[in-house]
């Protein structure tokens, strides 16, 4: 009769050995996956936060309206000859100077619609529909009244060292421009973005980026804005047990054009064609009107 053999101590310590080794290299595999899993999800939870961040500013952007200034001269001076009296003449000469040193004043601080900023800031000038719920009587359902007013938009980076992150400040420019000549101190406005560490803006006026633009100084938009935002890192929180790659802060650009500054572009081109359409017929004209001076002396 056979006996059964069955397996040594040592082929037992080694299939067991084998097994442990397998196992940890199984989770080994396994959990480096859930880590590139993990990180390709944060990656793209910070790249649509970002985008999110970029469109909310470019639709900011492409919103900027300018308002042109208008001459009045002329009606200015048929008002005046059509005046039967003079009526400055009424008024002493000290309430002339000083209506004249306010008006000088008031042109002097009176801000150009558009858009103004910085490398760190930026304002955009807008001009949007409001809607105001009104109650004609009691009982009655209110009537909706809908106005166009000038906004000013802002973005800048908090102030406050116990919320960080991008602030997006929207207000009625009038408002805005009465608490600047106030001195009364701008509302705190909570961040939109705490993920964002800092954001820089550049401006393109036709050949270069400049940091710095002022409507005052420019007289028109810029015809695009190059839009830099830094947001925190994926593992901020967890910088212990992370990698330095996922510990570094992330740069999103964006360059975004603006139409209205394409439409001014157009408008002034179109102007000066017109310009230079209507002198080149007024020279026609004036051909014109000598040969039909040459034909009037034949006739007498």
């Amino acid at each position: 009769m056979m006996t059964r053999r069955g397996f040594s101590l040592i082929e037992l310590v080694l299939a067991i050995a084998l097994s442990i080794a397998l196992s940890a290299l199984l989770g080994m595999a396994i959990d480096l996956h859930l880590v590139r899993l993990d990180s390709s999800r944060t990656s793209i939870e910070q790249a649509q936060i970002a985008r999110s961040i970029l469109d909310l500013i470019t639709a900011d952007l492409r919103a900027a309206t300018t308002a042109p200034s208008q001459d009045v001269t002329e009606l200015q001076s048929a008002a005046d000859a059509a005046a039967q009296f003079d009526v400055d003449e009424v008024d002493s000469g000290a309430e002339d100077e000083a209506q004249s040193q306010s008006t000088t004043t008031a042109a002097t601080n009176q801000i150009p619609t558009g858009l103004n900023g910085d490398v760190d800031s930026l304002t955009i000038d807008s001009r949007q529909l409001t809607q105001t719920l009104l109650t004609v009587a009691e009982g009655a359902a209110p009537v909706a009244r809908i106005d166009v007013g000038w906004t000013q938009i802002g973005y800048s980076m908090s102030l406050v060292a116990a919320t960080p992150g991008l602030v997006r400040t929207v207000a009625p420019r009038d408002a805005v421009r009465w608490r600047t000549e106030q001195g009364v101190e701008t509302p705190v406005t909570e961040p939109i973005a705490p993920e964002v560490r800092a954001i820089q803006f550049r401006y393109w006026d036709g050949t270069q980026l400049i940091d710095v633009w002022d409507m005052t100084e420019q007289q028109a938009l810029p015809t695009a804005v190059e839009v830099r935002i830094e947001l925190a890192p994926i593992d901020a929180t967890d910088a212990d047990h992370t990698s330095t790659a996922r510990q570094q802060t992330q740069i999103y650009r964006r360059v975004v054009r603006l139409p209205a500054a394409a439409d001014e572009a157009t408008a002034s081109a179109g102007a000066s064609a017109a310009a230079g359409s209507a002198s080149a017929s007024t020279g026609g004209m004036g051909s014109g009107s000598g040969a039909s001076g040459g034909f009037g002396a034949g006739g007498t």
